[in-house]
């Protein structure tokens, strides 16, 4: 009799903490909306419904974690998207000038591999050492902007002009440099053209004036 006593008062309390040791081992694969189901009110009971509390913040936290996370990634994504798709060069680089980032305009407008520009110096990708260039790295005015026209050889020996500006950004607080370069090679050959044209023709017309003035 007292065995049975003894091993009915054990199953008692032994089920109950089973039954919770199950539970928070289901917890932890990640079904975090499982739920420990102990009717009584004793301490078992009341850690229980403590350990169901806390699952379910900790599930809620998780759930807003993720949103949060989506956002971020869908915001990435979409700006990704937009710098990929744009016509001009956008390349940043950290406060001393090394570049972290090219889109795909860019490297088509300096004709160069991902290795050729990434981690270099973004001076060293153009042809003029500008001083007004390198103080802007240097300016402690995080509102400092630069605008200037400047050559770039391809690998291939091609040169090209490309007006770039660049403004500074502060970022995790650090201070990151966005510059856009715009490639306005055939539009120099353009105006140069159109120079050769009215040159030309102001010396044809010139001798017939001559002529008719004398």
């Amino acid at each position: 009799a007292g065995s049975g006593v003894a091993y009915f008062s054990g199953s008692v309390i032994s089920r109950p903490i089973m039954e919770l040791k199950e539970g928070v081992e289901i917890f932890g694969e990640g079904k975090l909306d499982h739920k420990v189901s102990i009717p009584s009110r004793n301490e078992i009971g009341q850690l229980a419904d403590s350990f169901n509390d806390m699952a379910e913040h900790i599930g809620y936290l998780i759930t807003e974690k993720e949103k949060a996370a989506k956002e971020v990634l869908d915001t990435r994504n979409y700006l990704t998207k937009i710098v990929s798709g744009s016509l001009d060069g956008i390349v940043v680089t950290d406060d001393k000038g090394q570049v972290e980032f090219a889109n795909e305009a860019f490297m088509q407008i300096a004709e160069s591999g991902t290795d050729a520009v990434i981690g270099h110096d973004i001076s060293s990708l153009f042809n003029e050492k500008d001083g007004d260039f390198k103080s802007v790295l240097k300016s402690s005015d995080v509102n400092a902007t630069f605008v200037h026209e400047l050559g770039l050889t391809t690998p291939g020996g091609k040169l090209k002009s490309v007006i770039l500006s660049m403004g500074s950004v502060e970022y995790r607080n650090e201070v990151k440099y966005v510059a856009v370069a715009k490639d306005i090679t055939e539009i120099k050959k353009l105006e140069q053209m159109k120079r050769n044209i009215i040159a030309n023709i102001s010396h044809e017309l010139r001798t017939p004036l001559n002529i008719m003035k004398g």
